[in-house]
């Protein structure tokens, strides 16, 4: 369901409070995609304006520009190019993790976590040579079948 419409597989899975972030995750990684692509277009239509005319008189299509050389414009365009698309990949990525996580949630549902199957984590006090005191800490993990 999460594929069709993102979020729609939380709903299904009665997680209500999934949606709202996978929405506004989605939207903030557009609204940058957008600023980044708007960017993009501003340095490409000013270096195309640039190269179509060479006069002085009209050397600079936005005066925003005057201060960068067309070296600089081509930097700054790639690098606009380069976040844009950047977002997109990222927007895909959080798409296939919205998928995922539903699909995950879905099968886990009725996953028994009964009194049977414990896990007991403890800290303990071990013996070790490397160590000054000879001593060393760490964790232990206990799992229990009944």
């Amino acid at each position: 369901m999460s594929a069709i419409l993102p979020g729609l597989g939380q709903i299904y899975n009665h997680k209500y409070w999934k949606p709202p972030i996978i929405y506004a995750t989605l939207g903030a990684i557009g609204y940058f995609a957008m600023n980044f692509n708007s960017t993009y277009q501003n340095y490409h239509n000013e270096l195309l304006f640039r190269y179509a005319h060479t006069s002085p008189a009209q050397l600079y299509n936005d005066p925003n520009f005057t201060k960068y050389t067309n070296d600089n414009l081509n930097i700054l365009k790639n690098q606009s190019k380069k976040y844009r698309d950047m977002c997109f990949i990222g927007m895909g990525i959080f798409y296939v993790l919205n998928i995922i996580d539903a699909n995950v949630d879905a099968h886990l549902r009725k996953f028994d976590v009964s009194d049977n199957l414990t896990l007991s984590v403890a800290p303990k006090a071990f013996y070790c040579m490397e160590s000054q005191t000879g001593i060393a800490g760490g964790i232990s993990l206990a799992l229990h079948f009944k």
